[in-house]
């Protein structure tokens, strides 16, 4: 592992209460992850991404990043283990005074890194971001895109091993958003820099992320590989978000058509992780069995190079002819029954 919570907590205290922001938190991230954690306003995610870098200390247990308890390192010990974890933000916090390249450049500036070699290694990094012909420019000159590249290129001039990223794309458009989660995939499999992430829209996750945390009051509540995850979401509030991406609710118009026959016939939600079935799922349900059946909603999503299909069945037949298909979906697919 890289990074690495054991049983941690944090509390913070204010006059009339204590405030528990992160609370037995196990989570590990592996060397090459891009890892998503995913909340609402206030369930911890900041806390907890601070932590890796000992902006925050836990209030009890420890964060293991490098083999290191970061969490317990002072001074020179800290400043030498943060070098190897950079950070970027929701605001760029960028120097308006100065351009482009001595954005860039200020790490390394800080750790009296020679001109020659400063010049050296923010060139390639501008290259990297697409940002050569901005040099010379100030951030007042810049898109948002282009100063989220910018941050993104000051947090790689030391070669980091961690990237962590704390809601990157929330202050950006949709077209813009893409464009910089694509340089983080590039970053992460081209400098093979691991990438712990928060953010509050799934969408991100579903996107580049192999590996998801859900916070909610302060608590992980669920965790695991993206695509099982929102295959197989088990909490409400994962319920929730994974369906603000993945549509998997039947249209009401289409479910009152099928209700019709609810006296001899019942509805599945099913779903299948892996290769696209759209095309054989169907066919071979009428290949096998006697039974009727309507498609009622299919929703084909991609990710981590796998499909997730979602399917809406009505088989309709006599009590046997429906069980017996029954048995078959219980064998080969996760499914739930739906009502009519």
């Amino acid at each position: 592992m890289i990074i690495e919570f054991q049983n941690v907590e944090k509390t913070f205290a204010d006059k009339k209460q204590n405030v528990h922001a992160c609370r037995n938190i196990n989570l590990t991230v592996e060397k090459g992850d891009i890892y998503g954690v995913v909340g609402y306003s206030g369930a911890g995610k900041s806390t907890l991404i601070r932590m890796v870098n000992a902006l925050e200390r836990p209030t009890s247990g420890t964060v293991t990043v490098n083999g290191v308890v970061i969490s317990e390192l002072q001074g020179q010990e800290l400043i030498h283990a943060r070098k190897d974890i950079s950070m970027i933000f929701q605001q760029f916090n960028l120097l308006e005074s100065r351009t482009v390249y001595e954005n860039v450049a200020m790490p390394l500036v800080l750790n009296h890194t020679p001109k020659a070699q400063i010049r050296k290694k923010v060139r390639q990094i501008l290259q990297f971001v697409e940002l050569s012909d901005k040099a010379d420019v100030y951030p007042s000159k810049l898109s948002g895109g282009q100063k989220q590249r910018v941050g993104i290129a000051r947090a790689l001039t030391t070669d980091p091993s961690i990237l962590l990223c704390d809601e990157p794309t929330s202050a950006l458009d949709p077209r813009t958003t893409d464009s910089i989660l694509n340089l983080l995939v590039k970053v992460n499999r081209e400098l093979d820099v691991t990438i712990l992430l928060i953010t509050h829209q799934i969408g991100i996750v579903r996107k580049i992320c192999n590996k998801v945390a859900v916070m909610e009051g302060g608590y992980i509540v669920e965790q695991g590989d993206v695509k099982e995850v929102f295959a197989h979401p088990r909490r409400p509030i994962t319920r929730a978000f994974v369906e603000t991406v993945v549509e998997q609710t039947i249209p009401e118009t289409i479910l009152r058509t099928a209700a019709a026959l609810k006296d001899r016939s019942k509805a599945f939600k099913i779903r299948h992780i892996g290769g696209n079935i759209c095309d054989t799922f169907l066919p071979d349900l009428k290949s096998q069995f006697s039974a009727g059946f309507q498609t009622l909603f299919v929703s084909v999503n991609e990710m981590q190079g796998s499909i997730l299909t979602v399917i809406g069945l009505q088989v309709i037949g006599d009590a046997a002819q429906i069980d017996e298909v029954e048995e078959y979906l219980s064998e080969k697919y996760e499914y739930e029954e739906v009502e009519l």
